[in-house]
């Protein structure tokens, strides 16, 4: 028996993590950022790679983040020397997911979707146009929006809510860390911890309890279609697809297993 999911006329907006949420996390990012990141520390204090390393030690102990300590040394926009760590980044191995945005397009009939990351709005911008996200009018609140602070540091939430003009029981946020799950939750956020993986997922049950705040889901399309579907009004999402089969049929990995989400109830 399927656990019921969280009703979605409960929150005002859907807030997602990026990297390990919205996509599975690519192999090696964390290593291009490291390598990007001390490029830019290269060119702008013209020191050697060996004192570039010895000084972004010291200033990710001392500061918020290495590219405010950076910006700070060298006199320079923090928000210009983030994009152009990050633009180096190769996002070729995040795949569209047409099944995620058709979904996402239905339920922003009902409530706002907003991306909440560690990274930079244009990173942001960029990851959502590789899924093909990019025409859903998702909000960004990156880096620059939390005034370089980083999850899990309560912080962000609360600005985050802020800034949106939520409050925090109006929010269900969906992230693969942890630790940002519970920072989430010590500031009143309604959780789903995500377990993503690169393979088809959806076998397990995605609802632990109705009355436990926190969920978990390794399948988050499934999620959301459940989601969508428990709520009464999914005129939307009906007249997006017509009688479901288009998605039906997105629903289907490439060696055309279907997933048990898209099973009829």
């Amino acid at each position: 028996m399927i656990r019921q999911p969280p009703q979605l006329e409960g929150y005002r907006a859907l807030t997602f993590d990026l990297d390990g949420t919205l996509y599975p996390s690519l192999p090696g990012l964390e290593a291009q950022f490291d390598a990007s990141l001390k490029a830019t520390a290269m060119r702008v204090t013209r020191c050697s790679a060996a004192d570039v390393e010895h000084m972004l030690r010291i200033m990710r102990s001392r500061d918020r983040h290495a590219v405010q300590g950076l910006a700070r040394s060298s006199g320079t926009d923090p928000s210009m020397l983030l994009e152009e760590i990050y633009f180096r980044l190769d996002l070729d191995g995040v795949q569209e997911n047409p099944v995620l945005a058709s979904i996402l397009s239905a339920l922003a009939s009902h409530v706002r979707i907003l991306v909440l990351t560690n990274s930079s709005r244009g990173h942001a911008e960029r990851v959502l146009r590789h899924l093909g996200l990019h025409d859903l009018s998702i909000r960004i609140y990156g880096m620059e929006e939390a005034q370089y602070h980083l999850k899990p540091d309560p912080f962000v939430y609360r600005n985050f809510l802020s800034s949106q003009a939520l409050a925090s029981s109006e929010v269900l946020y969906f992230d693969d860390a942890l630790g940002n799950i519970a920072a989430a939750r010590s500031v009143g956020l309604s959780t789903v911890h995500v377990v993503r993986s690169p393979a088809c997922a959806g076998t397990a049950d995605p609802w632990p309890s109705t009355t436990d705040p926190a969920w978990t889901s390794d399948d988050i399309e499934g999620f959301l279609w459940r989601m969508l579907t428990a709520n009464s009004s999914t005129a939307p999402f009906l007249a997006l697809t017509g009688d479901g089969t288009e998605v039906e049929s997105m629903g289907r990995c490439d060696s055309g297993v279907q997933r048990p989400w898209m099973e009829k109830q």
